[in-house]
């Protein structure tokens, strides 16, 4: 037994909540909640004085813990103390145990009426001291019913969880909340109304749609998730068959599912597509599961129906940004592979023939004057040519990036720049130092489409390229004095759809790496920022394309 003596820690000594907003959190994995919603009503519907201990084992399966259970307030004794009429795991001996109200960890979740991580309860709670296995980690959820607080929902970890760093995380919150609700419910209910009345009172709190149909399609049940989704009001929908949701080219599909539920099978999220009422399609992902009479006839069927389009949407831009990563990739291997040729093949072969056209020259007065004539005009060729390659090689993709970075490179550029355009640029760059080689290559390509716009497009005579550097970003900015953007021009920017093929580069460039592209425009000329994110360490490329979908494109188009 524990020494009774012991001063009890405080408590906020022994709470970590605040801890589950730092930790990293796990994806949420709706296919296992979707068996578990599917299990819980089944289990309501077939055994109602057990659903307590089924919600239990449903939240040490979910949660994957040590011990999951569910503490009631008694009601005898004015409410003194909390017992334990159901728990899962390694604590399961102690079904009907307990805790006092007024000192214990379920105790001051209702007293906060919040959702509280504990660590090592036996630090303030001596009573636990005996108790094994012990906690490493206690997550309790409040519950109420009829707005009074009357339980907790919890799960512990313990110290010799198979998993030595497992901790709880905002997933596992946000799970254990979703059951409470549902511990809620199933408190009232179980207390007061039969079977079907639970079901009921269930499947019209759930955010998904829950349908039930018999086994020829009639639909016999729709709740008001499947009023939000499909758009068929209850008594529009009941006692019409199935097929009023699926579209026609799915009609097969349909009938196979009806099959599998004929000889009892149950269909686990399983993806497709309905149709609602105004005609739109929507990707749902479906847990079906069969309906059994007393005598366990397979009657019918209940359907819990999750719209997933948004998950639909974002792989597809997932998909979108990897292809567009990879081209842009492949796009600059190339540019540097032609440039490296264009240099070391082309470029020395012209160096070559400029150094025999040379010795040509030096014997011209030995050649008559037409052919001496030209072959100083040949040479002439030769040269321009060797510096027009040079050129090209240059701005395909420049040395100097590679070899010394940024700065460098954009330095040699300008002056290229100035000397072919005649616009007078002025250069700002702070010490910035080597960047990763996807920031150096994107701003160096930016910084180029921008020049490039502004010779074409601007009007300006001037322009500046300014680059600096905070602890977390990198800053380009480029501007210029020229007649600025139209407004239709802006608008369509704005809205997308008119987006140019050097404005789109950019934007790809810049939210691969997770950063934001600024472009403002008026009469008085535009300006052109962009921010990438700096990191202590690389960032992979799913982080990047992570990045990309939060970011969503990374443009901004604004007058100034």
């Amino acid at each position: 037994m524990a020494d009774t003596e012991t001063t009890p820690a405080p408590l906020e000594a022994i709470l970590c909540t605040e801890e589950l907003i730092r930790r990293p959190s796990r994806p949420p994995d709706y296919e296992k909640e979707n068996r578990a919603l599917v299990a819980l009503i089944q289990a309501l519907t077939d055994s109602p004085q057990s659903i307590l201990q089924a919600l239990a084992e449903t939240i040490l399966d979910v949660l994957d813990c040590g011990s999951a259970g569910i503490s009631l307030l008694t009601t005898k004794d004015g409410g003194k103390r909390f017992y334990w009429p159901a728990i899962a795991g390694a604590w399961k001996p102690y079904i009907g145990g307990g805790t006092p109200r007024d000192f214990g960890p379920c105790g001051d979740v209702l007293d906060r009426d919040a959702p509280l991580l504990f660590k090592h309860v036996e630090l303030r709670y001596t009573y636990f001291q005996p108790v094994t296995p012990p906690v490493h980690e206690a997550l309790l959820v409040p519950f109420h019913a009829g707005g009074i607080p009357v339980g907790t929902v919890w799960a512990v970890i313990h110290n010799d969880h198979r998993h030595d760093d497992h901790k709880f995380d905002a997933e596992d919150k946000r799970q254990l909340i979703s059951l409470a609700r549902f511990a809620s419910v199933a408190y009232q209910l179980s207390a007061a109304i039969d079977a079907s009345r639970h079901l009921a009172a269930i499947v019209e709190s759930s955010d998904d749609a829950i349908i039930s149909k018999n086994l020829d399609g009639i639909i016999s049940s729709w709740n008001r998730s499947a009023e939000r989704l499909f758009g068929y009001s209850a008594e529009e929908a009941i006692g019409q068959h199935i097929t009023l949701i699926v579209p026609a080219n799915r009609r097969d599909e349909e009938a196979a599912i009806i099959q599998r539920l004929r000889r009892g099978e149950r269909v686990d999220h399983f993806e497709t597509l309905r149709q609602c009422k105004d005609g739109k399609q929507v990707n749902l992902s479906l847990t079906i599961s069969p309906v059994k009479d007393g005598s366990g006839r397979v009657i019918g069927a209940s359907k819990v129906a999750r719209d997933i389009t948004h998950l639909k949407e974002a792989e597809k831009a997932k998909k979108e940004i990897e292809v567009s990563a990879h081209l842009r990739r492949v796009q600059d291997a190339e540019r540097r592979r032609i440039a490296r040729e264009l240099h070391d093949g082309v470029g020395q072969l012209l160096v070559a023939i400029g150094m025999n056209a040379a010795q040509v020259v030096e014997e011209k007065d030995k050649l008559s004057p037409a052919v001496a004539r030209c072959v100083a005009e040949n040479s002439d060729l030769i040269s321009q040519a060797s510096a027009e390659i040079r050129t090209v090689s240059y701005l395909l993709h420049p040395p100097l990036l590679d070899e010394v970075g940024l700065e460098s490179a954009l330095r040699s550029y300008l002056e290229g720049f100035r000397e072919r355009s005649k616009i007078e640029v002025a250069l700002e760059l702070e010490p910035v130092g080597r960047l990763p080689q996807e920031h150096e290559l994107s701003l160096f390509r930016i910084a180029q489409e921008c020049l490039t716009n502004i010779h074409r497009h601007s009007g300006s005579s001037t322009a500046l390229v300014r680059l600096s550097r905070t602890p977390r970003e990198i800053i380009l900015e480029v501007k210029d004095e020229g007649r600025g953007m139209s407004d239709e021009a802006q608008s369509n920017m704005t809205s997308g759809a008119g987006l140019g093929v050097g404005i789109r580069g950019m934007q790809e460039r810049v939210r691969l790496i997770g950063g934001t592209l600024t472009i403002q425009s008026n009469q008085r000329g535009t300006s052109v920022r962009v921010v990438l994110p700096l990191t202590d360490l690389p960032v992979n490329d799913q982080a990047r394309i992570d990045d990309a979908q939060q970011n969503s494109s990374g443009l901004v188009v604004s007058p100034r």
